[in-house]
């Protein structure tokens, strides 16, 4: 005799749903609500509790925290706006 799986609520739409490899989408009852959840996250929907990390790799501000604008601040290499690189 086996165990049935465990019955969990979807996170998103509360819709009871089995939480087992059956379910590919588990905990979610299905893709939809997984994606719904994703972009969620994507957007700071959702965000974890903490203080704010003083060495943010994502920062844009060209503080040299290692951010899309580089180590430097001053682009990456062959970036057109790169002063290095202009011309005249």
């Amino acid at each position: 005799m086996t165990a049935s799986p465990p019955i969990v609520l979807c996170p998103q739409c509360a819709e009871a749903t089995e939480f087992s490899a059956n379910n590919r989408f588990r905990p979610f009852c299905s893709e939809r609500c997984r994606v719904i959840d994703l972009g969620g996250w994507a957007s700071d929907r959702y965000r974890i509790a903490g203080n704010p990390l003083e060495n943010d790799n994502l920062s844009e501000s060209g503080d040299g925290s290692g951010g899309p604008s580089g180590p430097s601040g001053q682009g990456w290499p062959g970036d057109p706006l790169d002063r290095a690189d202009r011309q005249g």
